[in-house]
């Protein structure tokens, strides 16, 4: 979702091998909720910079379709941008491919969200619903993540148009900058968007989806922010 919203994602040409966490980064002991898998600290990671964004790619056992994790900085707080991310009903608002944002299920706030996808040629739309956590344990000190999975077995399911994805798993991690007012955004994606592409197509898709994604989130917060 970015948050996300399903993307399709991954990178081909990077090069290093790396870990990405930042030494900066606030701790937090998270929702128990949330599985404790840290994505930025595990190891293998291939980057490559441009820009503000590092965008980095690893091989998955068992898939050919790699996982991706974004890092980039956002000029705003971050409660400002959570707040952005927190509201999957406005994706179709502002995030490339959502077509459709539904929150079909809310416990506790827990959510379980269906989302359309229009992609472009060659490739068909996709639709999924995932269940969607938000951590709110750091929050004091400036610090949120959300994340999710593809949710396969609910009564809640919805059909949609083209293909279903078959692994949409995620989360935005949002650590504060520059004495509060910048938002250090990591952004984590592994889906499988089913169908019959190879997986170089798909993997090659996300030179573009990803710098769109973040991109669109940034100029979301930035116009939430001249309207206040």
């Amino acid at each position: 979702m970015p948050l996300c919203c399903f993307a399709i994602v991954a990178l081909t040409l990077l090069i290093g091998v790396t870990n990405v966490a930042s030494q900066e980064e606030i701790i937090c002991p998270g929702n128990v909720a949330f599985t404790t898998r840290n994505p930025a600290v595990e190891p293998h990671w291939n980057c490559s910079t441009t820009g503000d964004m590092q965008t980095c790619s690893r091989a998955v056992p068992g898939s050919s379709i790699r996982e991706v994790l974004a890092k980039a900085v956002i000029a705003a707080p971050s409660t400002r941008v959570f707040t952005v991310l927190s509201d999957p009903s406005r994706y179709p608002e502002f995030m490339p491919y959502v077509t459709e944002s539904e929150i079909v299920k809310n416990e506790a706030g827990e959510l379980w969200v269906f989302q359309q996808l229009d992609l472009p040629w060659p490739i068909s739309d996709r639709y999924y619903t995932i269940h969607l956590l938000d951590d709110l344990s750091c929050a004091a000190q400036g610090a949120y993540r959300l994340q999710w999975n593809l949710v396969k077995d609910d009564p809640s399911l919805r059909k949609g148009v083209g293909e279903p994805t078959l692994t949409n798993i995620g989360s935005w991690e949002l650590q504060p900058g520059n004495a509060g007012t910048s938002t250090h955004v990591t952004y984590f994606i592994h889906t499988d968007p089913g169908g019959a592409l190879p997986a170089w197509v798909i993997n090659m898709a996300n030179d573009v989806a990803i710098p769109k994604i973040i991109e669109a989130v940034r100029q979301r917060v930035r116009e939430i922010q001249t309207r206040d």
